[in-house]
């Protein structure tokens, strides 16, 4: 198997040695990134593809992998990117596509699709923090306190279509 061969804009592809769930191909993104999806693609030379998959997670190299409960639609074809968001975003350095249904053949290209800002948010005391818009005006509302007014955080959140996620209880919030 080729280093880089999988990447999504390849010209080869990640195969499986067999044709039963139970395959895999996994990801090392070199550092800690908090992940919010995966993106996939077919077999650029041929009629293959996922269609079904499950994502497993780990932050460090010895940990156990955490499997997610999702079940994502893979490609319908070889050369679109399909997206699926994580319901949560996750810190993570490597990710483990585990194929569940496929056309022809298990092949694939994929990469992980990344928050790429990060940014600590001014602790504003009991209540919703952490207003922010960022380059792109991406709005979030945080709870510092976490206790009573998370709802309040996320209704306020809910008031405006830019804004991506409601935390709570964090030290840093992020922005997607």
């Amino acid at each position: 198997f080729l280093l880089g061969a999988s990447t999504l804009d390849s010209g080869l592809c990640w195969a499986a040695g067999t044709l039963q769930v139970g395959e895999w191909m996994s990801m090392d993104l070199g550092s800690l990134q908090l992940v919010i999806g995966v993106m996939t693609k077919g077999r650029p030379d041929s009629p293959q593809w996922v269609t079904q998959y499950k994502v497993d997670h780990k932050a460090n190299e010895g940990d156990t992998w955490t499997e997610r409960i999702e079940l994502f639609s893979g490609n319908t074809d070889r050369d679109s990117n399909v997206t699926n968001r994580f319901a949560e975003p996750v810190w993570v350095r490597y990710l483990r596509i585990r194929p569940q249904s496929w056309n022809h053949h298990i092949s694939m290209r994929a990469g992980a699709v990344v928050c790429d800002e990060v940014v600590n948010f001014v602790d504003k005391g009991p209540g919703c923090c952490g207003d922010y818009v960022n380059g792109s005006s991406t709005l979030l509302y945080a709870s510092s306190d976490g206790i009573g007014s998370l709802s309040d955080c996320f209704l306020k959140c809910q008031e405006f279509s830019n804004c991506q996620w409601a935390i709570y209880g964090w030290a840093q919030a992020t922005m997607c």
